[in-house]
This record gives C-alpha cells, structure tokens and sequence, in this order.
C-alpha cells in the first residue's frame, strides 16, 4: 500500500475474532540531494492475537433440600 504523509500517523491493523494492533510510524528526513523521507518502521509489521472468547456463566446446581428427621 503506498502512503504519503507528512507526520507521524498510526497504523492498525484488525480482523474478526482478533485483537487489534497498533503501530506508530514516524517519518526519517531524507537527505537533500540523496534520498528521499522514509518511514520508520519500514515494512509496518504487526502480529495480531486472538480475541479471548467470551466466557459462558457456569450452571448452577440446584439448591439441595435438608434431609427430613424422622
């Protein structure tokens, strides 16, 4: 994907079931006459994690009844 920008921006990355990530990119001035601004990082990388499924409540046993005395 070709981005242009001029500051910092962030970048996040999502998908169902995923946790998203978030990664800050600064821009490196180039050097006149010898190279254009860059970004840093540059590939942008992340590693996304799954999502923790949402827990089912537990069933609850029914109450037990004292035993009858005779």
């Amino acid at each position: 994907m070709e981005v242009t920008a001029e500051g910092p921006f962030t970048v996040t990355f999502s998908r169902q079931d995923y946790e998203p990530s978030t990664v800050s990119v600064q821009i490196k001035p180039g050097e006149p006459g010898v190279s254009n601004p860059t970004f840093l990082p540059n590939p942008v990388i992340a590693q996304l994690a799954p999502s923790a499924a949402p827990q089912k409540p537990k069933p609850t046993a029914p109450a037990k009844k004292p035993a009858a005395r005779p």
